[in-house]
């Protein structure tokens, strides 16, 4: 989440968490925990690709947008709304 709202494009496992924050190849590239050559592979891709880069954090920071502390907040305030 933090190198989302930083703008950066993410390579990350295959793990809970990361599944639900990165979409692979919109926001990032998802491999797979035990595979290394991909994940170093996916790294040198990004580090070779500007336009890429700059697509992934634009998208990054678009997603990331509704994990904002005002839009949460306000989302468990509307619950409380309706639960008194």
């Amino acid at each position: 989440m933090e190198a989302m709202s930083a703008g950066l494009p993410v390579v990350c496992f295959n793990i809970r968490g990361n599944t639900e924050l990165i979409e692979n190849n919109k926001g990032g590239f998802i491999t797979e925990i035990d595979d290394i050559d991909d994940f170093k592979s996916k790294i040198s891709k990004l580090s070779r690709d500007k336009l890429l880069r700059s697509d992934m954090s634009l998208y990054n920071q678009t997603i990331i947008s509704k994990y904002d502390k005002g839009v949460v907040l306000n989302y468990i305030k509307s619950i409380y709304e309706q639960i008194l």
